[in-house]
């Protein structure tokens, strides 16, 4: 019999000092992490959009850009933030270990959400074509409503 890991380390014994692992429930895995996946899929898009340029002329473009690298890098932990949320699921570990799990998930999620929210600033910054462009106002949305789901999901995970 194959056996999966809530299988595995529910006919494990309890080490003293240590939370018992509980099997995972609820939501799939993509449905719990949507802050991160949503953010994946936003960073896809801004690739697609900074080949095509804004139309709104060269700052604008140059905000797109570092708008694309500012969430290509919040996404570089995305695996590594994936795996702490995971870990915080299954209660794995000791207190102290549930705590630092914690705490990294938050750190974060958190940069990850500000960094997109930057985004939305940068463009205002850039002046009135920027933000008003069909590019620019898909930007501001997309980042928006990203970084108002990792809002979510530090909530709801942490």
């Amino acid at each position: 019999m194959l056996q999966t890991p809530a299988t595995i380390s529910s006919s494990a014994p309890p080490v003293r000092g240590h939370l018992p692992r509980q099997p995972r429930q609820g939501r799939p895995r993509s449905e719990r992490h949507c802050g991160l996946s949503t953010a994946c899929d936003l960073t896809n898009e801004l690739a697609r959009l900074k080949l095509s340029g804004t139309g709104a002329g060269k700052v604008a473009d140059m905000t797109l850009s570092d708008c694309f690298n500012a969430a290509a890098s919040g996404n570089m932990f995305a695996n590594e933030t994936l795996g702490h949320i995971d870990n915080l699921i299954a209660h794995t570990g000791s207190k102290q270990d549930f705590e630092s799990q914690q705490f990294w998930a938050k750190d974060m999620l958190g940069s990850a959400e500000s960094r997109l929210m930057q985004c939305v600033d940068w463009f205002h910054d850039a002046g009135e074509a920027a933000a008003s462009s069909p590019v620019g106002k898909k930007v501001i949305i997309g980042c928006t409503s990203v970084a108002a789901c990792l809002g979510i999901s530090i909530w709801r995970s942490c």
